[in-house]
């Protein structure tokens, strides 16, 4: 896997996580584009797993008890989306639109001139 899959493949997680903060309903977000960094619903669903368990296993400190308890209660307070999709077992599936890509505008020209090259407008975008 790339630098840049990989970038995507976090990007993509923490846009569920949001998501599933946002919804509750413990249906698992999915856009068939990101099969190809998680080879389905399922992959996903193997890789919210990890990340839950990579967020404990990096925060509880295994000495004490009490920090035992006290991560795994935060855990559960700032990842209950997630945790509701897992305990759902990611059964039910909840298609995101693709976001819409906004269109350049061109309000006036600029021409940027390289050495020797040809003059090329700027866009600017709305």
């Amino acid at each position: 896997m790339t630098w840049t899959e990989t970038h995507e493949r976090t990007r993509i997680l923490r846009h569920v996580a949001e998501l599933a903060a946002a919804d509750m309903s413990g249906a698992l977000p999915w856009r068939e584009e990101w099969s190809q960094y998680f080879a389905g619903p399922n992959g996903l669903l193997c890789a919210l797993r990890g990340r839950l368990e990579g967020m404990f296993d990096a925060q509880v400190d295994d000495h004490s008890p009490q920090d035992y308890e006290d991560t795994q209660h935060r855990i559960r307070e700032s990842q209950a989306g997630i945790i509701a999709i897992l305990r759902t077992g990611g059964h039910a599936l909840r298609t995101i639109p693709a976001p819409v890509v906004p269109e350049p505008v061109v309000e006036h020209l600029h021409f940027w001139q390289g050495r020797g090259g040809a003059a090329l407008p700027t866009t600017v975008w709305r």
